[in-house]
């Protein structure tokens, strides 16, 4: 025996249409898309980020010992980096504000923005990646086109050709394998 929809008692029928109309509980007013172009509920990038209201990007809290992730290519983001935790970007397109300290922001891909306050190190590899960090203790680069900006740096290691990183002030150990611009400014 098949059972249909309209089998179900005409309460139960009811109850669903009207989940169906008006939406369900956490999931009422949503819709399928935001002002990131993201599905809300199918691709929250962790499970404690919420929607910032003004600017529509994913907010999404980190501490120490913890790690965020995204493979989700044109991703808008904001971390906030409460006394540590690991940013992994591994897509192209992403627009990723980095707020507080961080232990590491690591950056695999393409055409990514990156805006962080501090970080213990940054780790870019890629094509045309703009970074762009305040007090950072190492920075690792490897690709082409790269272009890194930071107030201080300790320790800067390129790879690749054809990248930029700018620092500020300080007098860091500087580590050249390619051929790439590195100097302050």
């Amino acid at each position: 025996m098949t059972r249909t929809l309209t089998a179900l008692p005409l309460s139960v029928g009811a109850i669903i249409s009207a989940f169906a109309l008006a939406g369900c509980s956490s999931l009422a007013g949503t819709s399928s898309s935001s002002a990131t172009g993201i599905d809300p509920i199918d691709q929250r990038p962790s499970a404690d980020a919420s929607v910032d209201p003004d600017s529509g990007a994913w907010l999404v809290p980190l501490t120490r010992g913890g790690e965020f992730e995204t493979t989700q290519n044109g991703l808008t983001v904001t971390i906030v980096c409460d006394g540590g935790g690991d940013v992994d970007i591994d897509a192209n397109d992403v627009v990723a504000t980095i707020v507080g300290s961080c232990e590491e922001i690591e950056v695999d891909g393409s055409n990514n923005v990156v805006t962080a306050e501090n970080a213990e190190e940054i780790d870019v590899d890629g094509a045309n990646n703009e970074i762009s960090a305040l007090d950072v203790i190492e920075i690792e680069v490897e690709g082409t086109g790269n272009l890194i900006t930071t107030t201080s740096a300790v320790e800067i290691e390129a790879e690749g050709s054809g990248n930029t990183v700018r620092f500020g002030s300080g007098s860091p150990t500087i580590e050249d394998e390619g051929s790439n611009d590195i100097s302050a400014g």
